[in-house]
């Protein structure tokens, strides 16, 4: 299952083409849309402070996770390695 295209949150274009056009935009989603995305599986985010890491985790594999700068970017490869085929 994929994530929705549109919402509430942004569109971005890659920023490494010189030229862009409409087809080539993607959509970001927002933390809300990603954890709502992960279901059940979503059990939280921790913080670390002293690396300045997130770590969003799954309700039923301990060895599943994300790990990102944002807590954003944690939901969103914990998503990418629940959605793993």
């Amino acid at each position: 299952m994929g994530l929705a295209q549109g919402g509430k949150g942004s569109w971005t274009f890659p920023p490494d083409n010189l030229v862009t056009r409409h087809s080539d935009r993607v959509y970001v989603p927002t933390l809300e849309e990603l954890i709502e995305a992960c279901g059940e599986r979503f059990s939280g985010l921790t913080a670390d402070w002293g690396v300045k890491d997130w770590t969003a985790h799954d309700t039923k594999d301990a060895n599943v996770g994300g790990c990102g700068s944002t807590p954003t970017e944690a939901v969103a490869k914990l998503w990418l390695a629940l959605n793993k085929k």
